[in-house]
């Protein structure tokens, strides 16, 4: 009972978001839409709560970009919800990744410093976790080079920001890499903490813990000779 009333209420939720009026002329209200939607998008449980509110995410998001195409905001959450979108719905997922690369890469343009290097983040962690097969000349395939090679870029920017470096060891732990997935796991929380990253440390480290066990799990013992 206690499960399907979250699934209920999430839903609920799910149609009435957004809670509180949005001005379609106002760019600060659609930003905040956009925002909003991604956040909710990636708690509620049922695929389709989160196609609904990602859908909506990616709608404030355009006509944040009708209004202002040079805010990377606009393009960032643009791609961010398009991704949580095609999570959720599968079918078609192939253009929703042409989407995102485009948009990452309008934000890196636009600004690369932006969210602690967010456009080159989104595109390493994209590479990484994409099938590696795909059909057609242009589709977007995995490609764990890629992703090293924009989660470095990440680091160079925001080189106190700890999720691009759970990103890049996660993506060298991939490439069995195992030492230097560890020695950049072993940085990650090397340097002085902000505090409005206090509600996603708790998960940084559930993720941070898992990466470290599945490493050394993988890292072969030495030979020993009697």
């Amino acid at each position: 009972m206690i499960a399907l009333f979250f699934l209920q209420s999430c839903s609920h939720i799910a149609q009435n978001f957004p809670s509180y009026p949005v001005n379609q002329e106002n760019i600060d209200d659609l930003l905040k839409a956009t925002t909003d939607a991604y956040h909710l998008a990636e708690k509620v449980k049922a695929r389709g709560d989160q196609m609904l509110v990602a859908k909506k995410g990616m709608r404030y998001a355009d006509l944040c970009l009708q209004k202002n195409k040079s805010l990377p905001d606009c393009h960032y959450y643009k791609a961010l919800n398009t991704g949580l979108y095609y999570e959720a719905r599968v079918v078609g997922y192939h253009k929703g990744l042409k989407i995102i690369v485009e948009e990452a890469q309008k934000v890196i343009d636009l600004d690369p410093s932006y969210d602690y290097g967010g456009g080159y983040r989104v595109l390493g962690r994209l590479y990484a976790k994409i099938p590696a097969f795909a059909v057609g000349k242009t589709a977007v395939r995995r490609d764990l080079d890629k992703s090293i090679d924009y989660l470095q870029k990440a680091i160079t920017i925001a080189p106190h920001y700890p999720e691009n470096y759970l990103f890049l060891a996660d993506s060298l732990y991939e490439s069995n890499r195992l030492k230097e997935a560890l020695k950049i796991l072993h940085q990650m929380w090397s340097h002085p903490l902000q505090p409005e990253w206090r509600p996603m440390m708790s998960q940084w480290r559930r993720e941070g813990d898992r990466l470290l066990k599945a490493i050394h799990k993988s890292i072969p013992l030495p030979i020993i000779v009697y």
